[in-house]
């Protein structure tokens, strides 16, 4: 019997651990970040690179790898890790560094009256998006007029999310990674 229960426990897979969180590094612009993930029952660590704009665009803090909107800390962040709304726009900041923004119509500094702005939703009585903007599948997106597939730059006009650009898919700007 205890030979049995060997053979069985010599097949359970364990975690594989390709990296640890502390290993987080930019290289060549190329943040790569340590993300936990299941398999079955199973999981581990993997590295999860993330193309930013440029090398001047990854950064590293206690928490890890990151990337930017801005080479440099943005005044409106100050050394912060926090969302951020105006009137006009909300910003994510991490470590002093944009890493999000989008118009909004109407904002509160809890991001929750965030309005009418880019990936809001809107139709069925949840309201309409900004001019300039349609509500696609629920949610407010920007127009585009792009060569399909292609790369879409005045998307950004509206918002931007770092390590992301915006392709034109179907008349609609859709965000995507950048590619390694």
């Amino acid at each position: 019997m205890l030979a049995l229960l060997a053979s069985l426990g010599s097949c359970l897979v364990g975690p594989e651990r390709e990296c640890e969180k502390a290993d987080e590094h930019c290289a060549d612009g190329v943040a790569y970040t340590c993300e936990a993930y299941e398999a079955g029952m199973s999981g581990g660590t993997r590295w999860d690179p993330k193309r930013c704009a440029s090398a001047e665009h990854c950064r590293t803090y206690q928490y890890g790898a990151f990337c930017t909107l801005d080479p440099t800390p943005h005044p409106e962040c100050a050394g912060q890790t926090v969302a951020l709304c105006d009137a006009t726009h909300a910003v994510v900041c991490q470590a002093g560094y944009r890493v999000e923004w989008a118009a909004c119509a109407e904002c509160s500094a809890d991001l929750r009256t965030c309005d009418q702005g880019l990936w809001k939703q809107c139709g069925s009585g949840k309201g309409g998006c900004l001019p300039g903007l349609v509500c696609d599948n629920g949610f407010c997106q920007v127009p585009c007029a792009c060569p399909e597939g292609s790369e879409c730059p005045a998307c950004a006009q509206y918002g931007e999310v770092a390590g992301y650009l915006f392709r034109c898919k179907s008349g609609i700007c859709r965000i995507e990674l950048q590619p390694l």
